[in-house]
């Protein structure tokens, strides 16, 4: 374990997460969608530093090397960056999805080791897969219940004849 000021890192083993400026340039951040449909493709981002601005630096002597995408613990994607030609660190990929699958994301910085993200779950709808959490079926039927009776009244009124 290495000690920069209060900022802890390690090149030996995996680093994680925490709420330091290291964390901030390195950790990979995954953006996707809570729920696919089974088949469809959709967009996953992956993205290196830039949070809170601090942005990771893209030179000779100290760059991000690659960042790599795990389904579970299946590789799905390695995309290498090459100093100084990289301007950011920013990776769009489009999956597509057959059931439930959480992501992660790991990248390699030439001085400072190995980064992952957090885990990033992706819910599939439709097909062999799993259908929505029982919390999102229960907003789904309030919602349901609040507009039925709003149509109910309308047909209800009275025609008005002058």
């Amino acid at each position: 374990m290495i000690k920069l000021g209060d900022e802890e890192f390690t090149l030996e083993g995996m680093n994680v997460p925490t709420d330091n400026d290291m964390t901030k340039k390195h950790v990979p951040d995954l953006e996707a969608p809570k729920r696919v449909k089974a088949g469809e493709p959709f967009t996953l981002k992956i993205k290196v530093g830039g949070f809170d601005g601090v942005e990771h630096p893209s030179l000779l002597g100290h760059w991000i090397n690659w960042v790599v995408l795990y389904a579970g613990l299946r590789p799905v994607a390695r995309v290498y960056f090459y100093p100084p030609m990289t301007d950011g660190y920013e990776v769009t990929l489009q999956i597509t999805l057959e059931k439930t699958t959480i992501f992660v994301a790991q990248a390699w910085c030439n001085l400072h080791g190995l980064w992952e993200s957090h885990e990033t779950e992706v819910s599939v709808i439709g097909g062999k897969v799993e259908e929505k959490p029982k919390e999102e079926e229960e907003e789904d039927e309030e919602e349901e219940s609040e507009e039925k009776p709003k149509e109910e009244e309308s047909e209800e009124k009275p025609e008005e004849s002058g």
